[in-house]
Parts: C-alpha cells; sequence; structure tokens
C-alpha cells in the first residue's frame, strides 16, 4: 500500500484493480487483434480513414458530454485531414483501377503470383532436414 493512502489498503481494493487493469489490457489486446486482420484485408489508408472518424466521434462525444471547446481552427484541421484521407483513397482507388485495366489488357494475374513461394525438396532419407525447404 501506498503510505498514508487508502489505496489499495485492503486485499480486496488490490483485487478490484487488478481486474479492472486485466478488462483493460484484454481489450487493447483485442483492439490490437482486430487492427491486425482488418489491416491483412483491407489497406493501411482504411485503417487512417478509421482512425479520423474515431476522433471526429471522440470530439463529437467530448462536445456533447463534457461541454469541450472545439475552436474554428479545429474544424479547419479536422477538414483539411479528412480531405486529404478521402483524396489519398480516392488516388489510390484510380491507380489500382489502372493497374487492373492494363494488367486485364496484358493477359496478366498479378494476383496469381505470391510474393513468396514455397516448395518442398523431396528428399531421399525418411528423416526431414531444416534445409528442406527453398524459398523461390
Amino acid at each position: 500500500a501506498i503510505p498514508h493512502s487508502k489505496w489499495l489498503a485492503s486485499p480486496i481494493d488490490v483485487f478490484v484493480d487488478l481486474v479492472v487493469f486485466a478488462c483493460g489490457a484484454s481489450m487493447a489486446f483485442c483492439l490490437t487483434l482486430a487492427e491486425f486482420e482488418l489491416l491483412n484485408e483491407t489497406s493501411a489508408m482504411s485503417m487512417m480513414f478509421i482512425g479520423v472518424l474515431k476522433d471526429i466521434i471522440n470530439i463529437v462525444c467530448g462536445m456533447l458530454l463534457f461541454g469541450d471547446k472545439f475552436g474554428s481552427a479545429n474544424v479547419v484541421g479536422l477538414g483539411l485531414c479528412m480531405v486529404g484521407v478521402v483524396g489519398y483513397n480516392k488516388y489510390k482507388w484510380e491507380q489500382l483501377k489502372l493497374k487492373a485495366l492494363t494488367s486485364q489488357r496484358r493477359g496478366d494475374d498479378f494476383d496469381a503470383v505470391p510474393l513468396v513461394e514455397i516448395t518442398s525438396i523431396s528428399s531421399t532419407s525418411p528423416r526431414r532436414r531444416s534445409d528442406d525447404f527453398t524459398i523461390a
């Protein structure tokens, strides 16, 4: 316990604090897993857009619930950030469409080419060695 403090003075306080800590840590871990899966399925721009959307929701909740002030400079900055994210998403989308169209015309299939291809080397011995795989 902290000297001259009622905080963590009893075993119940320690238990409650550990439960609150474990809940917060679990939520942070789940959020990290969700972000990882989102990045695997989409792009970093989606994460940026969701981050800006989260900031807008936090700001609106802060204004409505706690009476926070949001000045005109804040509005301009947030709007500029949103315009940048939307503009960059539009640019990347157009580039992706252009790449798909040009690869279709040439007959290329970029999606069929893996970044790393692992092939097995047949071994004559029944035991597997650690160098039985090559990266092409």
